[in-house]
């Protein structure tokens, strides 16, 4: 049925029920609890989906903070990795009905340590997940060491992979974005001699690796706040 309801909601089709949005989105939330681990991850993803499709008629802000923060709690309580990442997809769900300013802080600490637990066994598509999701954590606070240290660990995963790059390229940028002068040296001092490390051992020869630092270098160079300092 969640299955179902996930194919109605993305239709361009005007929907109309005589029961309460509210009463309906309650009970997809009460799934939230069922003792099968796929009803719960499918419960999840459908919530903002189902926001989304109703938000002329239902307070996305209201509903979608408080839901957003349950299944945050959920899929940080529970071992399940198919939990966490149908939390992390459903963030990406979340991104075109809130204002991930408005979320609170304590919630980017949960999530990286969510991002954390999948990135060891992560393959394929799961780091390009998890760059994305950092992205949009940082919407939520935007300084922070943790988040580019993690970004660095989840490039490694794959690092000539072209979708996990541009997407590593854009958290970056969102990181280093209107930050200060003192923020921005933080950054570098805890970047800078692992990219310039790779660089030296790589003679200079072409590899994924020595690409991908090229390009962060790059990066940090043209989101100086000023001229780049003598340093």
């Amino acid at each position: 049925l969640l299955y179902a309801l996930g194919g109605l909601l993305q239709n361009d089709v005007h929907l109309h029920t005589d029961i309460s949005l509210v009463e309906i989105l309650n009970s997809i939330a009460s799934l939230l609890q069922d003792k099968e681990v796929l009803v719960r991850a499918r419960a999840i993803l459908i919530i903002p989906e189902f926001l989304e499709k109703f938000k002329d008629s239902l307070s996305t802000k209201d509903f979608g903070i408080e839901s957003m923060m349950e299944s945050l709690r959920i899929a940080s309580n529970d071992e399940s990795p198919v939990l966490k990442a149908a939390f992390l997809v459903s963030l990406t769900y979340y991104n075109s009905i809130l204002e991930f300013q408005g979320v609170p802080k304590e919630s980017q600490e949960i999530i990286f340590r969510i991002c954390e637990a999948l990135l060891e066994d992560s393959e394929e598509d799961t780091p390009s997940l998890l760059a994305e999701t950092l992205t949009l954590a940082l919407k939520i606070n935007r300084t922070s060491i943790r988040a580019l240290n993690l970004l660095f660990r989840i490039a490694s995963r794959d690092p000539g992979n072209i979708q996990l790059v541009i997407d590593i390229e854009e958290a970056l940028e969102a990181l280093l974005a209107d930050v200060d002068l003192q923020t921005y040296l933080s950054y570098a001092q805890t970047s800078l001699p692992g990219l310039l490390a790779t660089l030296e051992s790589s003679n200079y020869e072409f590899s994924a690796q020595l690409s991908l630092a090229i390009q962060i270098l790059n990066i940090f160079i043209y989101n100086c706040p000023q001229s780049l300092p003598q340093s």
